[in-house]
């Protein structure tokens, strides 16, 4: 067969199937037939189809051999008819292009996300017109899929259950083929989720942290790929959560702000003189402090006042000087500062005042001269019977305060009482008082009045001198002038002047020696004073001194007692001998003093003369005792001389290898411990430890000392608990906790 190319202008050969002559020809959808004729062997029913697509080559057969037979094609179609086959057929073969798929559904599988798309294409050709349906599952049997009716299945928003395999079925004229199958993965969407679900910025909560949930990569809209994410401001966010199949869900949560404070309540504190719960007052010069409160806030009050005065949650403000001051509170909650609130304190002109003149201007006299004027400086008449006056001092080298007295007062010599006060803690230049007070049959301080001279001695029941210089009231005034650290109160309420502040506690106590005798001698004889050079007092009782030194031999000792400012009956000697002996000590004399009562600050025994003699009267040899002292023309220190206090080594250096110093400072042990600080409810509950066996006192007071309760244990145990009843209303408060020897002073605060 010649063929000839006419795009090329070419010509090539090609060889049917099998030779033959007769036959006829015809060509149809891109295809050309060679049918029928007469072969070597005789009628022939071979076709030759050569595809010019493909430029390939393939047979058929007609349903009958023959010769002469007729040609046509009309579309796809090609119709072979009649012929002869040794007789004439009437016979029409008709061929119909069958249809090809010439591509298989691309891509063949697919994996995607719920909620994506998923898209399979296929090519066919064929006779006529080609459709398509899509089916699921399987062929055959499958259900069609709706809408699918084209090459392309085209699926929106899939969903788990539309996973499976796809099979499409093609049908062209007089055929139809099913195509290759098209499998489909749908993944799960991520469970996606931001905790907090809902936040809420506050005052204390300046910053939250949000956490996605449910993946292992996340995105954030403002491109943060960590899990947690610190949040400080207000807004929407949201988050594009990634889980291990590649899906991705989004979440979104709002942070709310609210970062609003109000102002706090301020007022006075309750509990004192003055009206309380009120952000606007009025109080005289050198009355009590006023104590301003801060309410209503959940975090820290700040205050700001005049004279750059500061303080959180309470300020005080001090009457000493006159004037109006403004102070203001913030409150503060995180990094939140509320609007100021606003508290004024007056301080007008003093309704009493107290005047002082020191009648003899000697700061030693065995007789104290206070005397005193009171000046009513209000508008209103104050009746005397109301008032007390307290003048502070130390009486050193103590004795009873009995000869205090009125020589003259305008208003009534006999208007007039005085009475001494020991305190029970020591205060700034101050153990005790000297409080007036007066008559009601005096009547009544008129307004703009002053009570004329009130002239009074001070003086000790044994005339034993003053030292003023060291006293908290003293003021060396030639005339009548205002003292405020002379303090004036009406009904028992402070209205002048300044208290003095407590102190704390020192216990110190010394010996004094000096030398009688020569180094050999017959009789020891040693003058000892001991003196109390602290602030608080000692009971008589618990005291013990030791003098050491070597009796030189077995003679029995004897001691005697020749002169004591005490009383000799005051003063008891015992001898104790020390077994196995100390270095320059085996004997030593212990001094007791059973019938007295306190040995006061400031004051000493005085001079006690004794001797120390054995029985024969033989020598001593001074010289290697451990409490001797050669010095002879005075008193001087001896640390080798010991005191005990309630069997403690309270001073001195005992004898031996390795003995050390005794302490004159109070021992730390006294440990107090509020359980529950600010106070809940009405009762103050705390525990009291280091201090077994002692007896320990318990004090409430203001801030101005005023006392508001107390209670006494006479023996506390290993752990002591206790409790206190405290004020109904709030405020703050000063708890003392004290023994003979120790003090603390703890804060408390009562909402």
């Amino acid at each position: 067969m010649d063929i000839y190319d006419t795009a090329t202008n070419t010509w090539t050969t090609a060889n049917l199937s099998e030779g033959r002559r007769l036959l006829t020809a015809t060509s149809a959808a891109g295809k050309v037939f060679f049918a029928g004729g007469t072969s070597s062997s005789g009628f022939s029913s071979v076709v030759d189809i050569y595809d010019v697509a493909t430029d390939t080559w393939s047979t058929a057969n007609l349903s009958q051999a023959r010769r002469y037979l007729s040609a046509t094609s009309v579309g796809s179609k090609a119709f072979f008819g009649g012929g002869f086959l040794g007789l004439s057929s009437n016979v029409v073969d008709i061929y119909t292009t069958p249809i090809q798929i010439t591509q298989q559904p691309t891509p063949a599988s697919l994996s995607v996300c719920a909620g994506s798309s998923a898209t399979s294409s296929l090519s066919a050709t064929g006779a006529g017109t080609l459709s398509y349906q899509w089916y699921r599952n399987q062929p055959n049997t499958g259900e069609p899929v709706a809408g699918q009716t084209t090459a392309t299945l085209s699926l929106s928003n899939v969903q788990s259950g539309d996973a499976g395999s796809y099979f499409a079925l093609v049908t062209g004229d007089g055929n139809s083929v099913w195509i290759d199958a098209f499998t489909l993965t749908v993944n799960a969407l991520p469970t996606v989720s931001i905790s907090p679900n809902s936040s809420m910025l506050t005052c204390a909560t300046s910053s939250v942290s949000l956490t996605a949930n449910g993946g292992v990569s996340y995105l954030w809209e403002n491109g943060s790929s960590e899990a947690v994410r610190s949040i400080s401001s207000e807004g929407t966010y949201s988050v594009s959560v990634t889980n291990g199949s590649g899906c991705t869900a989004t979440a979104i949560t709002t942070v709310q702000s609210n970062t609003t404070l109000a102002a706090p309540t301020l007022a006075t504190q309750t509990g004192h003189p003055y009206p309380g719960g009120v952000n606007n007052i009025t109080v005289p010069q050198y009355s009590p402090a006023v104590v301003l409160v801060g309410a209503n806030c959940a975090g820290t009050i700040n205050w700001t006042g005049p004279n750059n005065t500061a303080g959180t949650s309470t300020i005080t403000v001090s009457t000493t000087q006159t004037g109006q001051f403004v102070y203001q509170s913030t409150c503060q909650v995180g990094n939140c500062i509320s609007p100021p609130a606003s508290a004024t304190v007056t301080v007008g002109p003093p309704v009493l005042q107290v005047l002082h003149h020191d009648n003899d201007r000697n700061l030693t006299n065995n007789v104290i001269h206070p005397y005193l004027q009171l000046q009513n400086s209000g508008a209103s008449p104050i009746p005397y019977g109301e008032i007390t006056v307290r003048y502070w001092l130390t009486a050193e080298q103590f004795a009873p305060m009995t000869n205090l007295s009125v020589y003259w007062a305008q208003l009534g010599t006999d208007k007039v009482k005085m009475t001494y006060v020991e305190l029970p803690q020591p205060r700034q230049g101050a153990l005790g008082y000297i409080e007036y007070r007066f008559e009601g049959s005096a009547g009544n301080l008129a307004p703009g009045a002053n009570s004329g001279p009130i002239q009074n001695g001070v003086a000790k029941s044994d005339w034993t001198p003053f030292n003023e210089a060291d006293d908290y009231a003293y003021a060396n005034n030639a005339n009548y002038m205002i003292n405020t650290r002379i303090t004036a109160y009406r009904n028992g309420t402070l209205i002048w002047g300044i208290e003095p502040s407590g102190v704390a506690p020192q216990r110190q106590l010394k010996i004094l020696t000096q030398n009688k005798s020569a180094a050999t001698t017959h009789s020891i004889s040693t003058f000892l004073q001991l003196n109390n050079e602290g602030n608080v007092a000692v009971n008589y009782s618990d005291v013990k001194v030791r003098y050491y030194f070597t009796s030189e031999g077995s003679q029995p000792l004897n001691f005697y007692l020749d002169f004591a400012v005490l009383g000799n009956n005051n003063v008891k000697g015992t001898f104790v001998k020390v077994n196995p002996p100390l270095d320059n000590a085996d004997t030593y004399l212990e001094f007791s003093f059973p019938n007295l009562g306190k040995l006061y600050p400031l004051s000493g025994t005085g001079n006690i003369q004794y001797r120390i003699a054995m029985s024969d009267w033989s020598n001593f040899s001074q010289s290697n005792d451990h409490s001797y002292q050669s010095v002879s023309n005075a008193f001087v220190e001896n640390n080798r001389v010991v005191i005990y206090v309630a069997g403690q080594r309270v001073y001195g250096t005992e004898p031996g290898a390795g003995a050390r110093e005794g302490y004159s400072e109070i021992s730390p042990d006294l440990a107090v411990q509020v359980l529950g600080n600010p106070v809940a409810g009405q009762t103050l509950e705390l525990e009291i430890s280091g201090v077994e066996g002692q007896r320990v006192g318990l004090e409430l007071v203001d801030l101005n000392r005023h006392r508001l309760g107390g209670q006494q244990v006479e023996r506390a145990g290993e752990m002591e608990r206790v409790k206190l009843g405290v004020a109904t209303l709030p405020g703050v408060f000063l708890l003392q906790v004290s023994t003979d020897t120790q003090r603390q002073v703890i804060r408390v605060v009562k909402p």
